[in-house]
C-alpha cells in the first residue's frame, strides 16, 4: 500500500451477527473523531458487507482495522478462512452475492490477502474525497 500510516484503530469481536452492527458503529465513530464525517455513509457500508461476508461466510471470529494512509483510509477485515471473496457476475434473479460489488463501487481498489498463519484479509481503499454515490 503506497504512503505511510498516519494512524490505525482495531477492534475484534465473534463471529455473531449483532456483531455486524459493532463493527460499523466502531468505523463510523473512529471517523468522526478523526475530522473525517463525510467518509462515514460510504465506509459503513464497506465495513458491513465485509464484516457480514466474515460472519456468514467465514463463520470465524474477525478483526476490523480503520487506517488513513495518504488520501484514502483503509477498510481491513480478517477472519480465518482461507476461502477468498470472488468478483463475479450476477444474473438478475440472484437474490444475494452483490455485497462486493457495492465495496467494488463504493471504493477505489479492493482485494484479498491470504494471511502466513491462516485466514486473511479482505481490504478496500475509501477515497478522502469520499463515495463516487451521493447518499
Amino acid at each position: 500500500m503506497p504512503g505511510a500510516v498516519e494512524w490505525s484503530f482495531e477492534a475484534r469481536w465473534p463471529a455473531e451477527p449483532r456483531h455486524i452492527r459493532d463493527a460499523r458503529q466502531f468505523v463510523c465513530d473512529q471517523l468522526r473523531a478523526a475530522g473525517l464525517a463525510h467518509l462515514v455513509d460510504c465506509s459503513a457500508l464497506v465495513v458491513s458487507e465485509l464484516v457480514t461476508n466474515a460472519v456468514v461466510h467465514a463463520r470465524s471470529p474477525f478483526r476490523v482495522r480503520l487506517s488513513r494512509v495518504g488520501d484514502f483510509v483503509l477498510v481491513e477485515v480478517y477472519d480465518d478462512s482461507s476461502d477468498t471473496a470472488d468478483r463475479r457476475d450476477h444474473g438478475p434473479a440472484d437474490l444475494s452475492g452483490r455485497g462486493l460489488d457495492l465495496v467494488d463501487t463504493l471504493t477505489s481498489d479492493w482485494g484479498v490477502t491470504p494471511q502466513p498463519t491462516g485466514g486473511k484479509t479482505v481490504w478496500a481503499r475509501v477515497p478522502m474525497t469520499g463515495s463516487p454515490i451521493n447518499f
